[in-house]
């Protein structure tokens, strides 16, 4: 349950029911352990100091790989990987991404494979070309499952923003705000890309009030405060 409200974004929630099933987890119950005291480190302990949540999930990623735990080690990477780039060191949020990703990507489908983390890395760090690549890939390799498969129609949707294609970045994101309620909190990264899109374009008044009103009303994810401040000035600007 913690991890299903870390995916909502409630970051208290989430924090909260982590901490609660550490209390009542057995000290032998390894894998259970390890996932919640990732969540701690993906909730409030990153918005406490990032740098303490990085140690946590490298120590995440080594005890899950000793252990054999192949899927919570690839998580704990893909989390450490977001970090890194918030930290500003691209090429190891690049190295920690990727091996998350080349996990996840062993198989045909797989509903983590979405990569649209490894895209916005690969693009901070100027290779897009490689980072067109791996968001098309992605895209088909989450087709059967509906929020991965719109996570990695973002990471498309970010190359063609960065290329300055942004009408076709527009088409898609428009897209993707209508299905909101499928996308929990990726949606406020949708409207966010949007909103910077149409600034960039010169797009109207009217729509980026709607947007300002919908970054407004939505149940923000303090993680993504950085991305979410800046569209809802650019917004405000506008209208």
């Amino acid at each position: 349950l913690s991890t299903v409200f870390n995916n909502l974004g409630d970051v208290l929630q989430c924090a909260s029911l982590a901490q609660e099933g550490l209390d009542l987890a057995p000290a032998d119950a390894h894998a259970t352990r390890i996932r919640l005291r990732g969540n701690l480190a993906v909730t409030t302990t990153w918005l406490e100091s990032l740098d303490t949540a990085e140690r946590e999930c490298k120590r995440f990623a080594i005890e899950s790989t000793a252990r054999g735990y192949e899927q919570f080690a690839a998580i704990a990477h893909h989390n450490l990987g977001v970090m890194l780039r918030y930290a500003g060191r691209l090429d190891e949020s690049i190295a920690s991404l990727d091996r998350a990703a080349r996990y996840w990507g062993a198989s045909p489908t797989n509903p983590f494979a979405d990569s649209s983390e490894l895209v916005l890395s690969l693009l901070a760090n100027g290779e897009v070309s490689h980072a067109s690549a791996v968001a098309q890939a992605a895209v088909e390799r989450t087709k059967p499952w509906i929020k991965p498969h719109c996570e990695a129609r973002f990471g498309v949707a970010a190359v063609l923003a960065h290329r300055g294609r942004f009408d076709e970045s527009i088409e898609i994101l428009r897209e993707l705000t209508d299905r909101g309620d499928a996308l929990g909190p990726v949606n406020e990264k949708v409207v966010a890309l949007l909103v910077e899109c149409l600034y960039l374009r010169g797009g109207g008044a009217e729509e980026m009030r709607v947007l300002h009103e919908q970054l407004i009303s939505i149940h923000a994810d303090p993680r993504l405060a950085p991305t979410s401040s800046v569209a809802k000035a650019l917004a405000a600007h506008r209208i």
